[in-house]
């Protein structure tokens, strides 16, 4: 059998994952609405100008280049790409679906979740941002268009269709709750854009499974809910504050199980014990451990929760307010 790899979307970039396989690495956008025939061209023309080419420079001598992609998503300049496009990057700069360049500076960035935020230096006066779309909205099989920088060759935009969500165990983050697609990216659309047909913003491209390291059919995109919560918190407080109940977890063939709930918690606070099952939390399905973990994250600290659970064969809904995670920085 030939090698598997998981190939993160940035050239230059590498990952080892769990299994031992071999790995390589807002214009304000009209709403259309669902029963109104949709033109492709016209999405495309709407979010290419949103959409920005990361070139990173990781060598003093200059001979050293990755690259990857950015999404605008604020008229400022604030760009949203993967923390793996520009980890241990000496210099960044972007670059617009004009032609023209731009330098950056690092806003901050979140390697648990791959997640990093740029701001444009001396930004041009119009922007075209990206309005930010909610992935717990999309469909399987629903259409969506990828936009990015793949191998480095320029804007390029390519059309799939939503395989599956909530993939977790895929080994380029932390947190992981990805949306795959079978949209054709490749090394380079890191960082970039994935569409719904109102063009708004559901996805980051961050990694592709493939015998090759190019586009096999398979492919990973950070839901913008989480994206969205992630670029916010360091926005605002330089930090990412994530949600924490204080719980252990298993996943059964019943579902998501509390195994242990610490004392003083904000699920013991909230009424949750051993052995409950966890059917939803703040209206979303529980799939998977590693999924409801990220949901319980990316909601954030300090918020508060609703999680109806399987007790004893009874449904039951208990509400409570997130702690925040121990081990996070508070500055």
């Amino acid at each position: 059998m030939k090698p598997v790899f998981l190939a993160l979307l940035a050239s230059g970039c590498s990952l080892a994952v769990p299994d031992g396989s071999a790995a390589t690495p807002v214009r304000e956008i009209p709403t259309v609405t669902t029963d109104a025939l949709v033109s492709l061209p016209d999405v495309a023309e709407r979010v290419v100008k949103g959409v920005v080419a990361v070139n990173t420079q990781r060598s003093s001598g200059g001979e050293v280049k990755g690259m990857g992609s950015g999404v605008i998503v604020d008229g400022t300049g604030t760009v949203v790409t993967n923390h793996h496009v520009i980890d241990g990057a000496l210099s960044v700069r972007v670059t617009l679906s004009d032609g023209k360049s731009y330098g950056v500076e690092l806003v901050g960035s979140d390697p648990r979740s791959d997640v990093a935020v740029l701001r444009i230096v001396d930004p041009p006066k119009h922007l075209d941002p990206l309005t930010w779309g909610d992935s717990d909205a999309v469909r399987l099989g629903e259409t969506v268009v990828a936009v990015g920088n793949p191998y480095g060759i320029g804007h390029t935009l390519t059309r799939g269709i939503v395989s599956a969500k909530g993939r977790a165990r895929v080994g380029v983050a932390e947190y992981e709750d990805f949306i795959q697609t079978d949209a054709a990216i490749n090394p380079g659309n890191s960082g970039g854009a994935l569409v719904d047909l109102n063009g708004d913003l559901v996805g980051i491209p961050t990694a592709i499974f493939s015998k090759t390291g190019g586009f096999s059919g398979i492919s990973f995109a950070i839901p913008s809910r989480m994206a969205r919560a992630v670029t916010e918190d360091i926005l605002e407080d330089g930090r990412v504050d994530r949600g924490w109940l204080g719980v252990v977890l298993a996943d059964t063939e019943a579902g998501v199980v509390l195994t242990e709930i610490n004392d003083g918690g904000a699920a013991s606070a909230a009424g949750l014990m051993p052995g409950d099952i966890v059917v939803s939390f703040n209206g979303s399905d529980t799939r998977t451990m590693q999924s409801f973990r990220a949901q319980v994250a990316f909601t954030g600290a300090g918020q508060p929760f609703r999680a109806v659970v399987l007790r004893d064969g009874t449904q039951q809904t208990l509400e409570g307010v997130l702690g925040r995670r121990p081990d996070d920085p508070l500055n």
